[in-house]
């Protein structure tokens, strides 16, 4: 949690939006030692011990134990990167 705070702006996690950083405790009520990325339709993207990252329903179970929401800070714009570079998909020569 203080690494969170540290590195990302808290909001409010009735506030949280797709994109938003999520933190879970393994118990209800303790402290946070699992994140997700929240995405679209109340799922989220995240990696379990030992397996791949995976995408799944935010549940009851997984709403009980959120402790913390928060939001990537303001980046400053970066005029030397071209948005059509940066994005653009490699040919397929």
């Amino acid at each position: 949690m203080q690494a969170a705070r540290r590195h990302f702006c808290e909001i409010d996690r009735e506030a949280a939006r797709p994109g938003h950083v999520l933190l879970f405790a393994a118990e209800p009520g303790g402290p946070a030692r699992h994140c997700a990325v929240l995405s679209q339709r109340g799922r989220i993207i995240h990696a379990y011990w030992r397996r791949s990252v995976c995408e799944t329903a935010l549940t009851p179970w997984w709403r009980r134990r959120l402790v913390g929401a928060f939001a990537f800070p303001d980046l400053p714009a970066r005029p030397e990167l071209d948005p059509e570079e940066v994005f653009a998909w490699p040919s397929s020569s």
